[in-house]
């Protein structure tokens, strides 16, 4: 319920992206700090003039990534320009799963993806292990040759697996998150083309 609370609130991109603002403030240029901060200030009086409305609003995350690379290509000298995108690129890999999303209404979807599929990964890693031994004293053994080093591992591992059956019903519940995720983007796209058709 949080998770979906905290995906759906349309002001979640502008908060992240404001903290990564406060760290740029007087090391990028003042233009450029002043028009990300002007698109995060319209978007939110925007959202204070729709809330309660029932308009789902769209984060401007294209907007942003145009501001930065027409900003990036003003300047002719090389080592300036990479100076730019390297201090900006925190800026811009906190604006890009934004900017994927078609679907107004839940802009943090792209983001909870990426964690959704970290998780998915992780358990996957974990039972992989199980999966290819005979057994359980096969699976341990395999994992003590893999991690000779670090014996937490193998007993994190271990944990984990003990937990199949909860962990399993928690990857599947990830991935029907990840199916209705999947078809309100679909429908959003869908939309969208039937407006162009009109």
């Amino acid at each position: 319920a949080d998770m979906a609370i905290a995906v759906a609130n349309p002001l979640l991109p502008a908060y992240e992206i404001e903290e990564n603002m406060s760290v740029l403030s007087g090391r990028i240029p003042a233009p450029l700090f002043d028009s990300v901060s002007n698109v995060l200030t319209e978007f939110k009086r925007s959202y204070d003039a729709t809330s309660g409305s029932g308009i789902p609003l769209k984060f401007p995350a294209r907007d942003l990534l145009s501001i930065l690379k027409s900003y990036a290509d003003t300047i002719d000298d090389t080592s300036e320009k990479q100076l730019l995108e390297t201090v900006t690129a925190p800026l811009r890999d906190t604006i890009l799963p934004y900017s994927k999303s078609k679907a107004a209404g839940v802009p943090g979807a792209e983001r909870a993806l990426l964690c959704f599929e970290e998780i998915l990964r992780n358990w996957l890693g974990v039972e992989r292990s199980f999966y290819e031994a005979n057994d359980f004293s096969d699976a341990v053994e395999n994992l003590r040759r893999v991690h000779k080093t670090d014996p937490a591992v193998i007993l994190d591992i271990c944990r984990a697996h003990e937990q199949l059956a909860t962990s399993s019903a928690i990857a599947g519940k990830i991935l029907g998150a990840i199916s209705d995720g999947t078809r309100l983007d679909l429908d959003a796209n869908s939309a969208v083309s039937n407006v162009g058709r009109v």
